[in-house]
């Protein structure tokens, strides 16, 4: 069986399979894909009954690929937060608010780090500062800059969770910011 073929046979069930599971405009794209995905490895069918579970495979592999990309694309991290209200005025009152807590409490945390992670760390929440560039200043390979980045990260979140609160709206929107008087930033209140 050819490319023609399948597509024949095939189009219009693939297109119902996936106009079930995504909303419509990404649809003809998905359907593409899988069948582009089916065109560059049709050769490696054996029996033309393997076919069609083959194909759903495929579509249903496809479909998840887009979901995960589509919520990766949805994620924002904390640096890109702080480092978009920097560089944006429109930055609403509270967000401004909430973003200040949370680095007048992770800052001085950054200095509890040892000598390296602070430079890279200090370093890394600059504007328009790559990973790169970082490595390139400290004579570290790129990987290295990446492993101490990623660790600083998970120590400065325990600390973080140790004594400061974040209040969530049902969407996970950061709402309001509050730290335990035994915390080391400014913003320690609550007793």
């Amino acid at each position: 069986m050819d490319t023609q073929e399948l597509w024949d046979t095939y189009s219009q069930q693939i297109r119902k399979y996936i106009s079930a599971r995504i909303e419509w405009p990404a649809v003809d794209d998905i359907l593409q894909q899988v069948f582009l995905k089916a065109h560059e490895k049709l050769y490696t069918i054996k029996e033309n009954k393997a076919i069609k579970s083959w194909l759903y495979r495929i579509t249903q592999h496809s479909i998840i690929d887009r979901y995960r990309k589509e919520y990766w694309w949805k994620q924002g991290t904390m640096d890109d937060a702080y480092r978009d209200a920097l560089e944006n005025d429109e930055t609403n009152v509270n967000e401004k608010k909430i973003i200040s807590n949370i680095s007048s409490c992770l800052l001085p945390m950054i200095d509890t780090l040892d000598d390296q992670s602070q430079k890279v760390m200090q370093r890394y929440l600059e504007p328009n500062t790559t990973q790169a560039m970082i490595a390139e200043e400290l004579w570290i390979s790129v990987s290295n800059i990446k492993v101490i980045v990623h660790r600083a990260k998970k120590k400065l979140k325990e600390k973080y969770q140790q004594c400061c609160y974040q209040y969530t709206d049902w969407k996970w929107n950061i709402i309001d910011t509050w730290c335990s008087s035994n915390c080391w930033c400014d913003n320690s209140v609550i007793q």
